[in-house]
């Protein structure tokens, strides 16, 4: 019997220590947030006329910066889904918005000024229309109005430039897993 919870008291022992690891490693708080798919929807939310086109003139202006970028329409079909991409004057073949982030404004002496976030675009990936994700394909949130997120997730990659290893090759790889009895956990 000793041994028994000699054995219970070590396996605990080590096991506290990986806890207290994997815990100080989250050191990014997350940001609250909005998430709308139009103007008008952030405004049936509460959200001032200004303040809603102001965030999603900031969320088009990063999807031309930031946007992931095909060199033809079916490779950006085949991750985002039929008549969900289109040609730029660039050259290069983009998602078309499937919403935005808003970022929530902070008081500071009594007044809303500060916002934490800037407007972002969203995306939904064709194999599952009901998640918004960053341009770096990170999930954000599966509806609409409030929900928190990591600065971190909204990071693009350098130049956003895709072939069939990007969203593809994630939404080919989830694809895969559901078949096989796997589950998508994002």
């Amino acid at each position: 019997m000793a041994n028994s919870k000699r054995s219970r008291h070590v396996a605990l022992m080590l096991m506290a220590p990986a806890g207290s690891f994997f815990i100080s490693g989250c050191s990014e708080a997350p940001e609250n947030a909005l998430v709308f798919e139009t103007i008008e929807q952030c405004q049936s939310f509460g959200g001032d006329e200004d303040e809603c086109r102001i965030a999603h003139d900031e969320a088009v202006q990063n999807h031309n910066e930031t946007a992931p970028k095909y060199l033809t329409e079916q490779e950006c079909e085949a991750d985002f889904g039929d008549e969900k991409c289109e040609a730029r004057s660039n050259g290069w073949v983009t998602p078309l918005m499937a919403g935005f982030l808003m970022g929530s404004l902070i008081d500071i002496d009594g007044k809303k000024k500060k916002k934490t976030l800037m407007g972002r675009p969203l995306y939904k990936s064709r194999d599952d229309q009901t998640t918004f994700r960053s341009s770096g394909n990170k999930p954000i949130a599966r509806n609409v109005g409030q929900t928190q997120v990591f600065k971190s997730s909204l990071a693009s990659r350098s130049n956003n430039i895709v072939s069939r290893g990007g969203f593809g090759m994630q939404a080919q790889k989830r694809a895969e897993s559901s078949s096989g009895g796997g589950s998508y956990g994002g």
